[in-house]
């Protein structure tokens, strides 16, 4: 595998260990029929173990040196399409063939798997699951379970619209250069039928809003949210002396969209 110099400014960190990338490979099971996108394939580790398995592979990737080297390699691939470009600025739409939902797998950037996660669950339409390498301690904050201290805005979020699983840990040592953090890859099957969220940006508010103040009951922190509206306690189905950590993503869209009544008879 060719090696590029990392680059800071993108939060480069390169998986250099075969065996831990067939490992991932192996669970991800990409299949004939899949249409697979890989975010920052870099030099291509993950990409040559996909190619051999998957229908058609999109590889998705800013830096212009490893799209040379991603080139080098499979420009003559029919099955494989090379995109120079930031995942965050990729419309999923537009690479959507015959309604076919894509699967999406990547050793992405730590400094950027919020703004891309939320990203893809904007999308969801188009995902059926998305396997990612992520920072240890990001990867416990999305699959944590209700009353627990790692439970917060990216648990509710992702639980909300996918089954979330905490695959295996990776150790620093199989990145160039090694991060100062432990690793694990997670996997979000996007597969959840919730009811209907009436506001889908007032219940992110919410979630948000919630855990901004994680340790004040719920009356107080949506005292703050809402100061020009009167949210009497006994009007709502949730008891609003919960913290926000008790409560499930269904008491979260429950509690949205009784508030969004609220807000809708006010104006």
């Amino acid at each position: 595998m060719e090696r590029i110099k990392p680059k800071k400014s993108l939060g480069q960190n390169f998986l250099c260990d075969k065996n831990i990338a067939r490992k991932i490979v192996d669970l991800f099971a990409p299949g004939e029929k899949d249409t697979i996108l890989e975010i920052g394939p870099g030099t291509g580790i993950l990409t040559g173990l996909l190619v051999a398995s998957c229908g058609r592979l999109i590889l998705v990737e800013k830096d212009v040196r490893a799209v040379g080297i991603l080139r080098e390699q499979y420009e003559s691939d029919n099955r494989v399409s090379i995109i120079h470009n930031d995942i965050l600025k990729l419309e999923f739409a537009d690479i959507v063939v015959d309604n076919r939902k894509i699967r999406i797998i990547g050793n992405i950037p730590y400094y950027i798997t919020s703004p891309i996660l939320f990203y893809i669950l904007d999308r969801r339409q188009n995902v059926s699951d998305l396997m990612i390498l992520v920072q240890l301690e990001v990867a416990h904050r999305i699959t944590a379970q209700p009353s627990t201290p790692d439970y917060g805005i990216l648990s509710v979020l992702t639980k909300t619209w996918t089954t979330a699983s905490f695959l295996f840990k990776v150790p620093h040592t199989v990145f160039y250069p090694k991060p100062a953090v432990e690793s694990a890859v997670i996997h979000l099957v996007f597969d959840r039928e919730r009811r209907e969220i009436t506001d889908e940006n007032l219940y992110r508010s919410i979630v948000r809003g919630a855990f901004g103040k994680r340790r004040k009951m719920l009356r107080s922190s949506l005292k703050s949210m809402f100061p020009d509206i009167q949210l009497k306690p006994e009007k709502f189905s949730l008891d609003l002396n919960k913290r926000p950590e008790a409560c499930t993503v269904d008491d979260f869209i429950l509690l949205t969209n009784e508030i969004n009544y609220v807000l809708n008879r006010k104006r």
